[in-house]
């Protein structure tokens, strides 16, 4: 996986949630937008509370205290090539990313497991604006029998390739 750089802002925020404390998610949007932060948030009904709050309380017009964004997922701008991996909400990160990769006018492929449509975000949006060429989507549900052969993938990466991954343990593991 790539080092650290300026190029991209792979951002984090913590959100300041009354009754649910402080948690951190990844901002999703342009970098270049700056009067807004975008996050997307799954709701985990077992989880610790945070994203039930915002699922159950939080409302248009709301106001919810956060942090400055902090870089924890950077863009290695010294790559001839990007290959995007992303897994359910792992999206987030990685969706950032490919508004800068377009800019800067890098080769870059994104590529999105999710179970199903209906649990992927940004789907249309993302079919809208990446070039057909740089996306595959995979839906790996109980209907689906799809499943992403990362070895093949990155066997036909160059040396001079930057593999970003963000998503599920289990898909984590796969790529590494």
């Amino acid at each position: 996986m790539a080092g650290a750089s300026a190029i991209h802002r792979g951002r984090a925020s913590r959100l300041h949630l009354p009754e649910a404390g402080v948690r951190q998610y990844s901002l999703s949007g342009d970098p270049a937008v700056r009067n807004r932060y975008e996050i997307a948030v799954r709701r985990i009904g077992d989880g610790r509370g945070g994203s039930r709050w915002i699922h159950d309380r939080l409302s248009v017009g709301d106001v919810v205290y956060s942090s400055l964004p902090r870089n924890h997922f950077s863009l290695g701008p010294a790559y001839a090539e990007y290959i995007l991996i992303a897994g359910g909400i792992g999206i987030t990160p990685l969706r950032s990313m490919t508004f800068e990769l377009g800019r800067a006018g890098k080769p870059y492929s994104l590529w999105y497991c999710a179970r199903d449509e209906a649990h992927a975000a940004y789907v249309d949006e993302l079919r809208a604006r990446v070039p057909r060429e740089r996306l595959s989507l995979t839906f790996t549900g109980p209907e689906q029998s799809a499943r992403l052969d990362f070895g093949a993938l990155l066997r036909e990466a160059r040396a001079d390739t930057a593999v970003y991954c963000c998503g599920p343990s289990t898909l984590m593991n796969s790529v590494r």
